[in-house]
């Protein structure tokens, strides 16, 4: 299980790899977990995106 969902049950995930696969595998695990129903795939490569802090 993600700590970020033992510290808050209700968060909102956003899961991000490269491979279809291995979002899959995490996809199947979050729904045995029961957060599936919050979780967002997204296949890219977050060291390329242009990330800034919110202000």
């Amino acid at each position: 299980m993600p700590r970020v969902v033992l510290a808050n049950p209700h968060a909102r995930l956003l899961v991000n790899d490269l491979s279809h696969t291995v979002l899959e595998g995490w996809s199947n695990a979050l729904k045995q977990y029961g957060v599936g129903e919050r979780a967002t795939f997204a296949a890219f490569d977050a060291r390329r995106m242009p990330l800034a802090a919110a202000r």
